[in-house]
């Protein structure tokens, strides 16, 4: 599909949006659109997406969040992933103030904050970022997600 293409299907699909919203009673805020092409060649040059309807100009992004989830335009997980576990570190940085030798929390009540807030926090949308690390028959060396396995590995055992 051609970015001309994508652009007719968008126009489309806005004009549908404006329909239903104004039918609805529910406006939506154009100006916090976001246009991401979702191409391997990051090489070309995506004009913003001018909608054919309205003077509405939608500005092109290379990457944006939506859900909580970064995505860039190569649908590579490297700024989520770093994203989650600063977030990761900055929890656990919390809960670690929590404890103490002479006071605080002991540490199974530790252990379970870790695994309730934690966790999930840099786990969020795992199937969708991550790929199993796996050995290649052939080259015999590991595949997969192995940098994003080393950055969560760091933060579990800074635990």
């Amino acid at each position: 599909m051609t970015s001309a293409e994508c652009d007719l299907k968008i126009n489309q699909m806005l004009n549908a949006q404006e329909t239903w919203s104004s039918a609805h009673n529910s406006h939506a805020e154009l100006t916090k659109f976001k246009c991401l092409h979702l191409t391997h060649h990051t090489d070309i040059p995506h004009p913003y997406f001018k909608w054919s309807d309205s003077s509405t100009v939608i500005k092109c992004v290379s990457s944006t969040r939506l859900l909580g989830v970064e995505i860039d335009q190569t649908l590579h997980w490297r700024h989520h992933v770093q994203h989650a576990v600063k977030k990761g570190t900055a929890l656990l940085a919390t809960i670690n103030r929590l404890t103490g030798p002479s006071f605080g929390l002991p540490a199974p009540y530790v252990h379970r904050l870790f695994m309730a807030i934690v966790i999930p926090k840099v786990e969020y949308a795992l199937p969708e970022w991550y790929t199993p690390v796996h050995m290649t028959a052939t080259l015999a060396q590991r595949s997969g997600s192995v940098q994003h396995t080393r950055e969560i590995k760091r933060l579990q055992w800074l635990a």
